[in-house]
Order: C-alpha cells, then structure tokens, then sequence
C-alpha cells in the first residue's frame, strides 16, 4: 500500500512548482531547491495527497451507497416474486394457461434475481472494501500532513531561534568590532596629534632660540655702534681743535652729527630686524675704513 502510493507523491512532487508558479527556468530550479530545502514542496505533496484521498474516499462511498441501493432493490423484488410464487403455489390445483405461464416466468425471474442478488452482494461486500481502504487511506494521509506541519512548524521555531541568536551574535561582533575600529582611530588621531604638538614645540623652541640670538646680536651692535660714535665725536672733536679755522670745524661737526644720527636710526631698526643688524655691521665697517 506504501510503494504506489509514495511513487504518486514523488509525481506530484516533480510537476508541482514549475507548472504552478510559471516562473523562468532559472528561477524555477532555484524555487525548487529552496522549496525541497525548507519543506514546502513536501507540504504541498502531502496536502494534494489528501486531496486525492479525500476525492476517492468520497467515490467509495458514493459506490458503495449505490451497491446498496442496488442490493436492497433486488432483496425487495425477490420478495415480492416470493411472495408471488408463494400465491401461485397455494393455488396450484386450480392454475389456468396464463397462470402456469406467470409461474414459469416468475420462477425464472426469481433464478435471475437469485444470481443478480448473489452479484450485487459481492459488489455491496466490495465496495464496502473499497469504502473502508479509502477512508483509512485518507485517515492515515491527513495523519501524515499533520505530522509533517508539526515537524515543519518545530523546524521553523528552532530556526527562527538559531537565526535570532546567530542576528544577536552578528550584532555584537559588529559592536565590537566598530569599538575597536573606534579606539584605534582615536589612538592614530592620538599620536598625530602628540606628534605635531611636539614639532610644534621644537619649532617654537628654535625660533625663541633664533630670535634670542638676534637680540642678543642687536645689543652687541647698539654697544658697538655707540663706541664707534663716541670715537667718532672724540675725533672729530680732536680734527675741530686741529683745525686752523673755524668754518672748517664747523662743517665737520655737522657732517660727524648727521652721520651719527643716521647710524643710531639704523641700530635702533636693526633691534627690529636681523638683516638690518648686518647691515648696521657693514655700515659700521665701512665708516670705521673711512
């Protein structure tokens, strides 16, 4: 009883999902391994299998119902030319042409019915058979589809809980994997910043050095340029006094003024600017050759 009815179910099975969806033959092939993955296509065979068991049993029952009707007709009209016979019997001496005729043709009638009545039980006893097979393969098909949906149903929950963990479990190594992505960025951005501060620092430190020193130049020249005049003013005093006239004097010691008033401009810009203090130091050395 099993083989044929799993080899209809293995049918079924191959003309379900193509025929049904309609779908290209590459979506087709992937519906089907997806459906034979999860369980539906198995669903669907077993639910168009108690569809046909259903269809069936519902025949049987409608045969056998007939076989019945058919069976009680005959039982009644065996009776009834019994009954007949039995008449005809009770009156036998006194029997006419038409009546010896009707006992023939009854008698007949009732050896036909006889074997037509011995037939339709057969037929009644078989489709009572049938009626039975069908309604306990029915039985055992809805059994089977309920089974199958509970299994399916349990397969659904442990997947959707597996899934829920494995989704969870996702989530979590992206948190942490973002936090650690987080950190270390944050170290890099850290250390860039150390590092810049620090060559910041140096920078800063060297230029303080750099202008110290400048300073520090510009005062050794101011002290410089102001002996220089002193020496100046002391010679030109001496060159006045050595003199032999007063006119000449004079003019000197406006030339000594003026050229003193344009060194002590330059010392005072030369604080201000390093490359004016090398300037200052040729000017200084070329009037010290003059």
């Amino acid at each position: 009883e099993l083989s044929p009815m799993r080899g209809k179910q293995d049918k079924m099975a191959r003309t379900l999902p193509a025929k049904s969806l309609q779908l290209p033959p590459a979506l087709s092939k992937l519906w089907e391994q997806t459906s034979d993955a999860i369980g539906i296509r198995h669903l669907e065979m077993l639910k168009r299998n108690v569809e046909e068991k259903e269809e069936n049993q519902r025949l049987a029952v409608e045969r056998r119902r007939e076989a019945l009707a058919t069976h009680d007709r005959l039982v009644s009209e065996q009776a009834v030319a019994q009954r007949e016979l039995a008449s005809l019997l009770q009156r036998r001496e006194h029997w006419q042409l038409d009546e010896i005729s009707r006992f023939t043709a009854l008698t007949r009638r009732e050896h036909e019915m006889k074997l037509w009545l011995e037939s339709s039980l057969a037929g009644r006893r078989e489709a009572e058979a049938a009626a039975d097979t069908s309604q306990h393969l029915f039985m055992r098909s809805m059994q089977e589809r309920y089974h199958a949906e509970l299994l399916w149903q349990d397969k659904y929950r442990a997947l959707n809980l597996y899934g829920t963990w494995a989704l969870i479990g996702v989530n979590m190594l992206i948190f942490a994997g973002g936090q650690v992505l987080f950190l270390r960025r944050e170290h890099f951005r850290t250390q860039l910043v150390t590092k810049v501060v620090g060559e910041c620092s140096l920078a800063a430190a060297a230029a303080q050095d750099a202008a110290d020193s400048c300073v520090a130049l510009a005062a050794s020249s101011n002290n410089t340029s102001e002996k220089v005049v002193e020496k100046g003013v002391e010679a030109a005093e001496a060159a006045v006094e050595g003199s032999k006239t007063e006119e000449m004097a004079l003019d000197l010691r406006k030339s000594v003024l003026h050229n003193a008033s344009m060194l002590l401009f330059h010392v005072q810009a030369s604080l201000r600017d390093p490359v004016a203090t090398c300037l200052v130091g040729f000017m200084l050395g070329a009037a010290t050759v003059h």
